[in-house]
């Protein structure tokens, strides 16, 4: 919903006739951040996830090494 939304919003901006060049600039770049600031979350949220496993199969391992001595 929010992809369709967005892009409605971009061509009702650059659709737009006569707004100047600069802000039809503005109006794509503030419409083309929302799916940036998305990505940039999920990335965000998948590398949390991936270290926190990695660090506590690190964890895991270290306890067993420990336990075999």
């Amino acid at each position: 919903m929010t992809l369709i939304w967005e892009r409605r919003v971009l061509a009702a901006f650059l659709g737009e006739r006569g707004t100047p060049f600069w802000e039809r600039v503005r109006a794509a770049r503030w419409v083309a951040t929302g799916p940036l600031r998305r990505w940039a979350r999920r990335a965000g949220l998948v590398l949390m996830a991936a270290s926190f496993a990695l660090l506590a199969s690190a964890v895991l391992a270290l306890e067993l090494i420990i336990k075999s001595i």
